[in-house]
């Protein structure tokens, strides 16, 4: 039986290839905690902070606006329509204040057009005026009309000479700066989010899309993918592991996920390594951070005593990487809503204490969306969700960029580390060979 990402992606397939008028500023967003995929076209209403500027793109004309003294966060949110949906993608270049002046540094997308796909497989068209709905619709017939719709949106041919092309910071210079970090942290408390970019170009002629197919197809049990157009020739791709947070019914979620181990096609090396991350001193200590953080902000953001710890210290499983995985929850304070949540949540991948954010970012480029927020929120932004935009790609002009990190405490080691870049990356690289390999086959 087709699941619910296969036909999500074989409906926006269909529609973008009968349809392309709905393809720019569209997007698809799923979340393994949702109800239902989503798929939004031809954008109603779209801000962008772009170059330090606001921009409103409505009715085909754009509009620049003036900047206050306000938070950035509550003049975005004036901006937007709370009676629509909205999909959205944060950067930390605004904190960080490197931004490309090319790029978008936040996008916030409504689309006019809605497509729900829910786990019981069934569709709903929100929003559609009678004439592009039933354009919509016929499109759908013939995705679930499709006898063959259990093969992917397209061939994904294995390409078994791997481009290996992608353009970084040396190795050793990377570990040089893992060590010195190390270091640092022998006689300051905290952790530091060390990374390095990688970039490689693409031919024009290949589908963005496709990308998205292969790596969201290698990466089934991600917490939330995306793909969304977000200007000329630019998209943004990505499969993320952990939410920021997710807002149900005024109760709020946090998954903490933190600690990391490899993982094997040998079952016995692969169960010897999750009970190693189990027992691990280092990764339990670096967990352990990490969920007093969140300890600290539910207090901070629910009722008193309305909050709990749901689970602590699962393993969560994907294709190359394995983390320790814990969850908490409650019931926010009244009067806090989706837009206060961002605020507080950003950014949100950074060192601690703030005394270490400088020593551990050199501030050389922007990230672009990496570490960054990547969520979409339901009508009247009551119910909302929120995800580190990490194992993610941004993909600009025929040139893709992606970034790894590693978080960094006094009893890491600098190669292991390295490692473990590597290990994250691993699955969008190998999507990205795969979709390059079409090149070649075609």
């Amino acid at each position: 039986m087709m699941t619910t990402t296969v036909l999500t992606k074989q409906i926006y397939a269909a529609l973008k290839e009968e349809l392309p008028d709905t393809a720019p500023y569209s997007f698809i967003y799923q979340s393994s905690n949702e109800p239902f995929s989503t798929i939004g076209l031809n954008p109603e209403n779209i801000v962008l902070f772009q170059d330090n500027k606001l921009i409103i793109k409505k009715d085909g004309s754009e509009q620049q606006v003036a900047l206050s003294d306000e938070p950035l966060f509550k003049q975005i949110k004036s901006l937007l329509n709370p009676q629509k949906p909205c999909f959205f993608l944060i950067s930390p270049d605004i904190y960080r204040g490197l931004q490309d002046p090319l790029v978008p540094s936040a996008i916030f997308i409504q689309p006019s057009v809605e497509i729900r796909i829910n786990k019981d497989k069934s569709i709903e068209i929100w929003f559609a005026n009678p004439q592009s709905e039933k354009a919509l619709k016929k499109s759908i017939s013939k995705v679930l009309n499709n006898k063959t719709s259990e093969k992917p949106t397209f061939n994904k041919h294995q390409n078994n000479n791997k481009t290996n092309t992608w353009t970084s910071e040396a190795d050793d210079s990377f570990l040089k700066r893992l060590r010195a970090s190390i270091n640092l942290l022998q006689t300051e408390a905290g952790k530091m989010i060390i990374s390095r970019t990688y970039k490689q170009p693409y031919a024009s002629s290949l589908d963005t899309f496709h990308l998205y197919d292969i790596y969201s197809d290698l990466e089934p049990n991600c917490a939330a993918s995306h793909y969304a157009n977000i200007g000329d020739n630019q998209y943004s791709l990505g499969c993320s592991p952990e939410n920021i947070f997710e807002l149900k019914d005024n109760t709020l979620f946090f998954d903490v996920i933190a600690s990391t181990r490899g993982v094997s096609p040998d079952p016995e090396k692969n169960k010897r390594w999750q009970q190693e991350l189990l027992e691990d001193e280092k990764e339990n200590t670096e967990h352990i951070m990490a969920l007093n953080r969140y300890k600290n902000r539910m207090q901070q953001l629910c009722q008193k005593g309305q909050y709990q710890i749901d689970f602590i210290k699962k393993v969560r499983t994907f294709k190359h990487v394995k983390h320790l995985y814990s969850r908490l929850s409650g019931q926010l304070k009244s009067g806090i809503k989706l837009f206060d949540l961002l605020e507080d949540s950003y950014p949100p991948l950074n060192s601690y204490p703030d005394s270490l954010v400088l020593k551990a970012d050199l501030r050389i480029e922007p990230f672009h969306f990496y570490g960054g927020m990547v969520g979409y929120s339901e009508i009247g932004m009551d119910n909302a969700s929120c995800f580190l935009n990490i194992r993610a790609a941004l993909l600009s002009d025929s040139q893709a960029f992606t970034q790894g990190g590693v978080g960094v405490i006094k009893d890491s080691q600098a190669e292991s580390e390295l490692l473990e870049v590597q290990n994250k990356l691993a699955c969008l690289m190998e999507a990205f060979d795969l979709w390059q390999g079409q090149q070649h086959a075609s």
